[in-house]
């Protein structure tokens, strides 16, 4: 490593693999929040995380929330979300589809014209959000779980 930024990058690098280790030990206990937390606090550019959880049926919940910018306007479009946008999100299009389970952008999954979608007009233009990466992940029951990390 030749250049101060490299070691940083080395060092938050280090600090993720051990953090998100942490979490994965914790996933069945009751500090699995707070350590998921603390792993996803050491990603410089995030915004905001989510976890929620898609009922085979049913309105989502929020399982985790990790606001890192402003909380109140946040907090306020995550309500909003979860009283109909979503149905609308190519994350929750992807996971009904049968989508494997894995991390994607939404690059990736969007719909080519997504900037001109009702969603995006709509709802996430609101968030003022510039990416977003998601883990998408069936459910036994037939539910899913979407890991949100949005910057």
């Amino acid at each position: 490593m030749n250049s101060l930024t490299d070691k940083h990058a080395s060092n938050i690098h280090e600090h993720w693999l051990k953090d998100i280790s942490q979490t994965v030990l914790d996933i069945a206990e009751d500090q699995f929040y707070s350590s998921l937390n603390e792993a996803i606090s050491r990603i410089p550019q995030v915004g905001n995380a989510l976890l929620f959880h898609y009922p085979k049926q049913g309105q989502p919940r929020v399982l985790y929330t990790c606001y890192t910018t402003e909380s109140g306007d946040y907090q306020r479009h995550v309500e909003r979300y979860l009283d109909g946008p979503y149905i609308l999100d190519p994350f929750y299009h992807a996971s009904t589809d049968g989508i494997a389970p894995g991390a994607y952008l939404l690059a990736d999954i969007a719909p080519d014209d997504f900037l001109n979608s009702e969603y995006y007009r709509e709802y996430y233009l609101g968030t003022r959000l510039e990416d977003e990466l998601s883990y998408l992940q069936p459910l036994p029951e037939g539910g899913h779980l979407h890991l949100s990390v949005a910057y």
